[in-house]
């Protein structure tokens, strides 16, 4: 064989083992990601070969609305002092009694309601110095806020227990009705424990007599 012709042979024999390196190197990359890939599916099927279906609750966060404990508690409207019949213009001593069936209270709100034409309530007090309280005035209620002070050690089960006092005129006869409004517009009448439980009192009205 020439020289020439046994250089150009050698070029192409040097070449063709390049292709088939090459080749190879894609090959093996291929094999090597399909089972890598097939590993990932495998994990992901149950052992009938059924794909898992995700947990949504794993990744995506719920935002959902506790259930609110219905028990024997109980708020109650009435007169401080007793009495039935008032004349109008007469101050009248009221209060709003507590029971919280043995559980700890860290906070209320109450819904207060009356009729503005018929009577005019005066400033709200607390009457438990373990509870803060805000009073908001609304078109026909009162919301009456409370909010256990943090630095305060004293339980606060409720037992028949005055919670709040407050003053009102009447002003016009006929029969008086304050009652705690089960819910208006997005507020509602409640308890707070103090695991942070909703608690739904039952709700006692007063009706009085103005001469």
């Amino acid at each position: 064989m020439e020289p020439q012709e046994q250089s150009m042979f050698s070029g192409m024999r040097f070449l063709y083992r390049m292709i088939v390196v090459t080749f190879l190197v894609l090959l093996v990359g291929l094999v090597s990601f399909f089972f890598f890939k097939s590993s990932l599916i495998t994990s992901k099927t149950n052992p009938d070969g059924s794909a898992i279906q995700p947990s949504v609750g794993a990744a995506t966060p719920k935002f959902f609305t506790p259930t609110p404990i219905i028990n024997n508690s109980s708020l109650t409207v009435e007169v401080g002092g007793g009495g039935k019949t008032f004349k109008t213009g007469q101050t009248i001593n009221l209060q709003i009694k507590g029971s919280s069936d043995g559980l700890e209270i860290d906070g209320y709100d109450i819904l207060l309601g009356y009729d503005p034409q018929a009577i005019e309530i005066g400033k709200i007090s607390s009457n438990l110095s373990a509870f803060q309280i805000f009073q908001f005035k609304n078109k026909n209620y009162l919301t009456v806020t409370s909010i256990k002070r943090l630095n305060s050690q004293e339980n606060t089960i409720l037992h028949n227990t005055v919670l709040v006092k407050f003053t009102a005129v009447a002003k016009k006869r006929g029969t008086l009705k304050l009652e705690i409004l089960k819910s208006a517009r997005r507020e509602s009448t409640k308890f707070v424990d103090k695991l942070v439980r909703v608690v739904v009192p039952k709700l006692i009205p007063l009706a009085v007599e103005i001469q």
